[in-house]
């Protein structure tokens, strides 16, 4: 692992968990970084940016008992840049929660209106519905971040939910069968 690599390692474990003016403060911080650094071939500000939001985002999400899976694991352990969230719930209503709360947190964390914030729906798949959040800070500075929220749901197999018209069966046994539920 290069340095550089080392030390966004260092910086991404700072932020798991963080409060919230540590979050704030990491992307104030980065503020103040000179244009022309780069990381990655992508401008190290905006980088750091990225990830204080990225970081908030997941913070929210542990919290209120979701879990983060996919390129976002890979990139807090090596220094990698990834380009979205991935996150799941067990039930549709911690999703919505979830969806509702993050503005609040968003708005209280960088101190800003809640009319500052989109999310809209992308893409819809078996695999999780894409949104994209934006998020606007002046006029002049639109941030966008993708993720990827889905719900996962266990039940036996007496119980009947075919007649839901999201449901994928990802794998199975004699019991149990699991269902991963997209939402809309």
């Amino acid at each position: 692992m290069t340095l550089e690599r080392a030390a966004m390692v260092t910086q991404r474990k700072t932020l798991l968990g963080a409060p919230f003016r540590v979050v704030k403060q990491h992307f104030d911080n980065a503020k103040d970084i000179p244009d022309g650094l780069y990381y990655q071939k992508k401008p190290l500000k905006k980088v750091m940016q990225w990830d204080a939001i990225a970081y908030l985002i997941v913070n929210v999400a542990n919290a209120m008992d979701g879990t983060v899976f996919g390129g976002f694991i890979t990139s807090h352990l090596s220094g990698f840049l990834t380009s979205d969230i991935d996150l799941m719930w067990h039930s549709i209503v911690q999703l919505q929660s979830f969806k509702s709360y993050l503005v609040h947190f968003m708005c209280m964390t960088f101190e800003i209106d809640q009319t500052m914030f989109d999310m809209s729906l992308v893409e819809e798949s078996c695999y999780a519905h894409k949104h994209l959040l934006s998020i606007r800070f002046a006029d002049d500075f639109v941030f966008k971040i993708k993720l990827d929220m889905t719900f996962l749901i266990a039940y036996c197999e007496k119980s009947n939910f075919t007649h839901y018209p999201f449901c994928h069966n990802s794998s199975s046994n004699r019991n149990t069968e699991v269902f991963l539920l997209t939402i809309f």
